[in-house]
């Protein structure tokens, strides 16, 4: 059974999702589009030097270029969403977004940390891929 603990900071780390989801989604979407015109001009002028100076660059697709600044603006309007939506409510919402964000943080750093020590004991104990 939950304490009332652990349901405060569930209901912290959720509200700084909720506050991440406008921002996150502005910044991918706007990624995209960066990402597409980058990927576009990267492309195009590959295939400008292969035709003109016989060279054999092959870049990725428009597409892998676009998820990648996608995936970067994304994390970026998050948290820009997250601050702006904590300073303006204050403290009704500003503390637990803030706190959601640390919480959300540690639990992050401690599955990386248990997944590292069972992929070393896998590893000392010959069950290694």
């Amino acid at each position: 059974m939950a304490t009332i603990g652990q349901c405060l900071k569930t209901a912290c780390i959720v509200t700084s999702r909720l506050a991440a989801l406008p921002g996150a989604a502005i910044g991918y979407a706007g990624g995209r589009v960066v990402g597409a015109v980058a990927g576009a001009t990267i492309v195009g002028g590959a295939k400008l030097s292969n035709k003109l100076f016989k060279t054999t660059f092959q870049p990725k697709s428009i597409n892998d270029y676009s998820k990648i600044t996608a995936k970067v603006s994304g994390s970026v309007g998050a948290l820009a969403s997250k601050i702006v939506v904590a300073s303006a409510t204050g403290p009704i919402l500003g503390v637990p977004i803030i706190l959601g964000t640390v919480f959300d943080i540690m639990n992050q750093v401690n599955r990386a940390k248990s997944q590292n020590v069972t992929h070393l004991y896998e590893y000392s104990s010959g069950n290694h891929r």
